[in-house]
């Protein structure tokens, strides 16, 4: 199932590089396939500019698609998809052609695809690394064989609890001291 998500990953690529770029390098008729707004170009090279960066993060998650991974580029294809979709049919900013249609099914099947199939645990995909200690271990790993670092607080642990111990047995002999005391005091009057 891997090979699934990768292929569904790399057509996601293909989706938003190809807008991204078309954003970049010809900002003006893109924007007029796009929106029926008026251009603006700060806009359309933010607009381009955060597509080539989804573009790179599904090229990440394509490589080692990893639960996280493809989790985040499901919000994001669902995130744009909807957005598209609902600036085409209730707000009516966006033009309803054929090309723009086609963006938004794609993204919102890509996105279902990936976030159903992350849901229904189809893949069995490798969860991330957790970074515990002095260095990153996975879950297990770091179960079976502690950092120098928690070696460290359980030895402080232990060293506390002997000196708590030391404490309580210095202050018990203490009062008995005093009883015997108070008690030969007594004795003697």
């Amino acid at each position: 199932m891997k090979q699934h998500a990768q292929i569904a990953l790399f057509i996601g690529v293909l989706l938003y590089l190809v807008w991204g770029i078309a954003l970049l390098v010809a900002p003006e008729s893109a924007h007029g396939v796009l929106s029926k707004g008026a251009f603006d170009p700060v806009m359309t090279g933010l607009f381009a500019a955060s597509l080539v960066g989804i573009t790179t993060l599904f090229v990440f998650a394509g490589h080692n698609p990893t639960k996280e991974l493809t989790a985040v580029s499901a919000v994001i294809s669902l995130c744009l998809g909807l957005a598209m979709a609902i600036l085409m049919g209730f707000s009516q900013a966006v033009h309803v052609n054929l090309i723009v249609v086609i963006s938004v099914v794609v993204s919102l099947s890509l996105g279902l695809y990936l976030f159903i199939s992350q849901t229904e645990g189809m893949w069995h995909l490798p969860v991330a690394p957790v970074v515990t200690g002095a260095g990153s271990q996975s879950k297990k790993t770091a179960r079976k064989s502690p950092g120098k670092a928690a070696k460290k607080t359980a030895k402080k642990k232990t060293a506390k609890k002997k000196t708590a111990k030391k404490k309580t047995a210095k202050k018990k002999t203490a009062k008995k001291a005093k009883k015997k005391s108070k008690k030969k005091a007594g004795s003697r009057r």
